[in-house]
């Protein structure tokens, strides 16, 4: 798996200060801007979901207008040499060594202060051997870099909130090669203080960039957009049951703040990056789609937007036959008579793919700590920027 890793340069942490020196300045800043203009960061999976927003949000809070859709407006607003403390680094975290070149390598061991790992493969149906490579044996591979570094001075692990059903079952190769990647972090980071930020369900920003933006087309999202095309007439969900689901740029300040938080702190901790907000629960949240499927149709759509929610999988199994895919057969047919390629099937295909890894989810109901986010929470607002970072739900609409 090809990956970016992004070395973020904004700081004089260079080598010839100690890390001594460097923890000691950075224990003096009062603002999360102080803070991280003082180090030099290497991102992981900065071409991904999570790792493209919290690259543009490394470049917003230093005071750089990032609005709307990724980095064009920062281009046009500031010109192409915004960009010149950005250095793309070539590397492949399912080779040894990262597949870096000993250039890069040895630029990165003598520079880079603070490690965000957040590359991994999101495929539910990924075959194990790939997901251990690519989830675990990949975080094990960045740790050793992490440990040649000369002034590191922590590293933040993106998990997953639901890593620990793998305790008395295995949903799915990205759980269980996840939760072997974090007991990786916890026997080996020893040396520097580490943090491992469990997100929940990730969906589209609240705020920043702008609202609602998203990159792609997978997970929670897909189900929207075929529910809304009413393509999707039956799901397996536990329709009272409450869903964890918390927006991107929520989870980006997250681990912002985690990194500074342990970095000052000298430890070693966990961090659920899951909501407080008022529950939501999968029959509001289908509700909600349909009501805004109905005011605003989307293009292509050929099936009033309607969906029965059912918690029985043999009943689903059923319906699912008869409301799902016997339609998709029609339409098909009625394509090819028309001179038109069929598509209905193959779509229908990859949804039902997708809702087999998302059931076991789907039917059940998530309780989730949050104790060290919120006494995070609470340490955030000494600093005189703690508004550029937002880690309470509550009042989220």
């Amino acid at each position: 798996m090809k990956e970016y890793l992004m070395e973020f340069e904004k700081g004089d942490c260079t080598m010839d200060k100690t890390n001594t020196e460097i923890n000691k300045k950075l224990s003096q800043s009062d603002s999360i801007e102080e803070f991280y203009a003082s180090t030099v960061i290497l991102l992981t999976g900065a071409t991904g979901f999570v790792g493209k927003y919290l690259l543009e949000k490394f470049m917003r809070i230093r005071q750089i207008n990032a609005m709307n859709n990724a980095f064009e407006s920062i281009k046009a607003e500031h010109g192409s040499s915004i960009f010149s403390k950005l250095h793309p680094v070539e590397g492949d975290v399912n080779l040894p060594d990262l597949g870096l070149s000993l250039e890069d390598r040895l630029m990165l061991i003598d520079k880079v202060n603070i490690v965000f790992h957040i590359a991994a493969t999101l495929n539910f149906n990924q075959p194990l051997d790939d997901a251990i490579d690519t989830n675990t044996k990949g975080t094990s591979r960045v740790i050793d870099l992490c440990k040649l570094l000369k002034h590191v001075i922590s590293y933040i692990h993106v998990s997953t909130a639901y890593k620990e059903t793998i305790l008395k079952t295995h949903p799915n190769t990205y759980t269980f090669s996840k939760n072997l990647a974090e007991q990786i972090v916890f026997n080996d980071c020893k040396s520097f203080p580490s943090a491992v930020v469990r997100p929940s369900i990730i969906g589209a920003s609240l705020e920043q960039p702008c609202p609602g933006w998203l990159d792609n087309v997978q997970g929670i999202t897909a189900v929207s957009l075929q529910i809304g095309k009413g393509n999707i007439k039956a799901l397996p969900v536990k329709k009272d049951a409450k869903l964890d689901l918390v927006p991107v740029d929520y989870v980006v300040d997250t681990v912002l703040c985690a990194a500074w938080h342990v970095t000052l702190h000298r430890d070693n901790e966990v961090y659920n990056c899951t909501s407080n907000a008022d529950p939501l629960r999968w029959d509001q949240l289908i509700n909600i789609y349909l009501k805004c499927s109905v005011e605003t149709p989307m293009n292509d759509v050929l099936w009033y937007p309607y969906s029965k929610m059912i918690d029985n999988e043999i009943v689903y199994g059923i319906l699912n036959m008869f409301l799902n895919v016997l339609p998709a057969f029609v339409m098909d047919i009625f394509l090819k008579v028309r001179g038109k390629k069929p598509i209905m099937m193959k779509i229908n295909k990859r949804f039902n793919k997708l809702l087999t890894t998302l059931i076991y989810f789907t039917m059940r109901e998530w309780t989730f700590h949050r104790d060290n986010v919120c006494k995070m929470a609470e340490d955030i607002k000494v600093l005189k920027d703690s508004s550029k970072v937002n880690l309470d739900l509550r009042n989220m609409d």
